[in-house]
């Protein structure tokens, strides 16, 4: 990591984080044009593919009984009595005890018939994929203009905000710009752009997750957050916790719905 935002010479670095000069950046990177003079290597840092891990979780949960239902969008959820007790999507009606409010962007319209507005705003993203020589990049390199890892299947992964327009071509335009940039970046002509994929992600307004029940609301529960690959490993055992063992998560505390609506009974 290198740019503006590094700490100086003399300030306190954490556990797994050390300052490197130059010589020592393109020991890590040696495919670098120019390594920085300058650079914070985080040592217990790493990136996983989330398109892959996404796959892998879902088959995983397969194999362990819970079933797919793949190209149906949930478009409300179903309340009776005053409690949620399933959904209505595309494909049909779904019964719960619980549902669980996952949608990201789409969550605040799910919950709004609840009498509850969740205050998310949308924070679009690009995520890139190129071909490139293998070990072009070693590590995750991030830069004021750059993040880019390599992933397990040879493919470089590079992230973005985006803030253009969703055509294909803009799309395909915003690839070509930083297809540019890779290879300004690292001495490589051979590399490629294979795709570009525009996600959504949700980003609450005060910049904490929210996870909890809906105050008021039987049967509904929601976890939003960014960011949400990061986070998830950690948040969804404490949501299986509080929802299948009724153990109320103290790590949890302060990321409830409550914090927007502080004189909600609850």
């Amino acid at each position: 990591m290198w740019g503006e935002n590094l700490p100086a010479d003399d300030a306190p670095l954490g556990p797994d984080e050390r300052l490197l000069d130059a010589t020592e950046v393109r020991q890590l990177e040696p495919r670098l044009r120019e390594p920085p003079m300058r650079a914070l290597h985080l040592r217990g840092h790493g990136a996983v593919d989330p398109v892959a891990v996404t796959q892998a979780l879902v088959s995983a949960s397969k194999d362990h009984g819970a079933k797919l239902i793949a190209n149906s969008a949930v478009t409300a959820l179903t309340v009776r009595d005053g409690r949620v007790v399933g959904v209505q999507a595309s494909t049909g009606p779904l019964a719960a005890d619980t549902v669980v409010v996952t949608a990201g962007v789409d969550a605040p319209m799910l919950c709004a018939p609840l009498g509850f507005d969740l205050p998310i705003a949308p924070s679009p993203a690009l995520l890139m994929r190129f071909t490139g020589p293998p070990g072009l990049v070693r590590t995750l390199v991030t830069t004021p203009h750059l993040e880019v890892r390599e992933a397990t299947d040879g493919h470089l992964l590079v992230a973005a905000g985006y803030n253009g327009e969703i055509s294909h071509e803009d799309l395909q335009r915003a690839g070509e710009q930083m297809l540019h940039r890779l290879i300004a970046t690292f001495d490589a002509e051979d590399v490629h752009l294979v795709s570009v994929r525009l996600g959504t992600r949700p980003m609450p307004t005060d910049e904490l997750p929210i996870v909890g029940p809906v105050p008021g609301v039987d049967g509904a529960y929601v976890a939003v957050m960014h960011s949400g690959i990061t986070l998830a490993p950690t948040v969804g055992r404490l949501v299986a916790s509080e929802i299948v063992d009724t153990v109320e998560a103290e790590q949890l505390a302060g990321l409830r719905l409550t914090r927007f609506h502080s004189d909600t009974e609850y």
